[in-house]
């Protein structure tokens, strides 16, 4: 029996003893993935703190008034930063 299939049966204990019931079903790895979303995006508020010699295309954003949904972690994305002098 797989890792997984152990898992999700004692999920299902755990949640029987509660009163939730609870489906296992196995499926092929390759029809889940296809249920998955290829691309996570939130929108949250969030404080950030920086300094003005600093680009932040998210914050630049922010600040034209353009709407910006960050994909999880990328409003972060270092790479995209801009130093400037």
């Amino acid at each position: 029996m797989p890792d997984e299939e152990k898992l999700a049966l004692l999920l299902k204990q755990n949640a029987a003893e509660i009163g939730i019931t609870v489906e296992v079903k196995s499926v092929p790895w390759a029809s889940f993935v296809d249920l998955a979303p290829s691309i996570f995006l939130y929108d949250a508020a969030a404080k950030r703190a920086y300094q003005d010699y600093l680009v932040w295309p998210a914050a630049e954003a922010h600040k034209k008034g353009e709407p910006f949904t960050a994909t999880a972690g990328y409003d972060l994305y270092i790479r995209d930063f801009q130093y400037v002098s």
